[in-house]
């Protein structure tokens, strides 16, 4: 495929995805409905617009090919006080080897405990039980395949487990990062969650399939980014359009906001804020992120993330 063909199918793709959410919504369920959450404080508070970013470890969940951005051993952990008591945490690493490409791992879980079950007819609580969700990720990203385009993947293990009932599944994510239209800008494409679902007792339900499309756009020296994505969920058939900035102070500190367009619980629910830190110490990079969206709807609940990483 010519650069000229694969710039004009992101954008074939974004009108798509933008028009298809005006005839359908919801139309579809799915399974692992823990995958369509954003995790980390970066990504949040750019309100998700990340899929182009993608420059951190974070890109293991937005786009695998922004991995090949790395030229240092990077880690980090992120924790996220979602509504309803529910614990959600992602952990990862990558590493840059010479000649070969990136490699990164993560593991995202989810988990609540409390969930009151009784017997059948009974008033009588019977026990109290939890839900718990994994993702174990093993992602590899390559620069420069041709020109200015650089590629990634992720090989993902999901499970699911609700009161006594379990389901593994495999899936898969491809991306692709292409940076060689116009200086400062970057094009991204991934397709996440490809994978034959998830089968409880007799019923196989889908993973969310997502495609997601952006650009990232950097300016005043670089120390302005300002990023725009489109989500479109196949099986849902559901389309979202995020948008987000940051501005560097003295490449140490970052304040970010962002807002999410099309989602379902209220106008705030969409909005994202955040700052980050960024403190070299030697050959060490020490950073610390934090994003906050307001309530999420009737829920009534404030989300924080908080992100620490290190880079060596």
């Amino acid at each position: 495929m010519k650069l000229n063909d694969f710039v004009k199918l992101l954008a074939v793709a974004a009108i798509l995805g933008i028009a298809s959410s005006s005839e359908a919504n919801n139309v579809g369920t799915t399974g692992a409905a823990f995958l369509k959450i954003g995790l980390g404080a970066r990504p949040a508070a750019l309100g998700g617009s990340y899929v182009a970013v993608a420059d951190d470890l974070n890109a293991i969940q937005y786009n695998p090919a922004g991995l090949s951005q790395l030229d240092k051993t990077e880690v980090s952990a992120t924790y996220l006080n979602y509504f309803q008591d529910i614990n959600y945490g992602f952990v990862a690493g990558a590493v840059p080897v010479t000649d070969l490409g990136v490699f990164g791992v993560s593991v995202a879980y989810l988990m609540l405990d409390g969930i009151e079950t009784r017997a059948e007819n009974e008033q009588i609580l019977d026990t109290n039980a939890g839900a718990n969700d994994l993702n174990v990720v093993v992602s590899y990203a390559k620069a420069d395949i041709v020109s200015g385009l650089s590629a990634g993947i992720n090989a993902k293990l999901i499970s699911e487990k609700i009161v006594s009932d379990k389901a593994l599944t495999f899936a898969a994510d491809i991306g692709a990062l292409y940076s060689g239209l116009i200086d400062n800008l970057n094009l991204g494409l991934a397709v996440q969650n490809l994978g034959p679902g998830l089968k409880f007792i007799d019923e196989r339900d889908p993973l969310p399939i997502n495609i997601k499309i952006g650009a990232a756009y950097r300016m005043l020296d670089k120390a302005l980014l300002v990023s725009a994505d489109a989500d479109y969920y196949v099986i849902d058939q559901k389309a979202y359009v995020q948008f987000g900035a940051e501005y560097a102070v003295m490449e140490m500190i970052y304040p970010r906001v962002g807002y999410r367009v099309g989602g379902d619980l209220g106008s705030l629910a969409g909005l994202g804020a955040g700052i980050g830190f960024r403190l070299p110490v030697g050959d060490l990079n020490i950073g610390l992120d934090y994003a906050f969206t307001p309530s999420y709807g009737d829920l009534g609940k404030n989300g924080h993330r908080i992100t620490i990483l290190a880079k060596f």
